[in-house]
């Protein structure tokens, strides 16, 4: 529930945000002056609004995290969003800044994935995993995406065998993307040297 009303608070600043830095260029194109100025006055204000809403919400995060009791899966599903919030942060970062929330969001997002209460072939793990190594290897990290994706695949095929009819289909169709990709990875790695 948390997430989801976050999400739509947050939605809308973002497609702010998004336009605005449209709009800075278009602006810079045409050498308007004028229009830079204002876009890159309300681009602050929306960055500000941001901020703020991102760090209301890593602060309750942690304290979500740090309560007694806490089921794993709801830890999971915390980390999850932590590093998501990093990753909004990337957005609107730039120079070292924007490395490091995204160097955060990905070390979240592993801390996330090799959670050692789930098993190796949790749908959840796997999924996210999947996730990931997609997103690293669309950020040029062909290396790390290919690492984690068969870290991912080579965990959960061990435990193959101990899997219950409920979830052995979906977690064969992921285990096989998580393949396609780490074979396909491979092999644009070895054509591009």
């Amino acid at each position: 529930m948390y997430s989801i009303a976050f999400k739509n608070v947050v939605a809308s600043r973002r497609t702010a945000w998004r336009s605005l830095c449209n709009a800075e260029i278009k602006a810079e194109n045409e050498h308007n002056e004028f229009h830079i100025k204002i876009v890159k006055d309300y681009k602050q204000t929306i960055k500000k609004e941001l901020l703020d809403l991102y760090q209301d919400a890593l602060s309750t995060l942690d304290r979500l995290l740090s309560a007694p009791g806490i089921s794993y899966k709801s830890k999971f599903f915390y980390i999850i969003m932590k590093g998501d919030i990093y990753n909004y942060l990337v957005e609107i970062s730039d120079g070292e800044s924007k490395i490091q929330m995204l160097d955060k969001s990905l070390e979240l997002y592993r801390a996330a994935i090799f959670m050692p209460e789930f098993t190796s072939t949790n749908v959840d793990r796997l999924s996210l995993g999947l996730r990931i190594s997609l997103k690293l290897f669309d950020m040029s990290r062909k290396e790390e995406a290919c690492a984690l994706a068969k870290e991912v695949f080579d965990l959960a095929i061990l435990e193959l065998d101990k899997l219950s009819d409920d979830s052995f289909k979906e977690v064969v169709v992921l285990l096989e993307l998580l393949k396609n990709n780490i074979n396909e990875w491979n092999g644009a790695a070895k054509v591009n040297t």
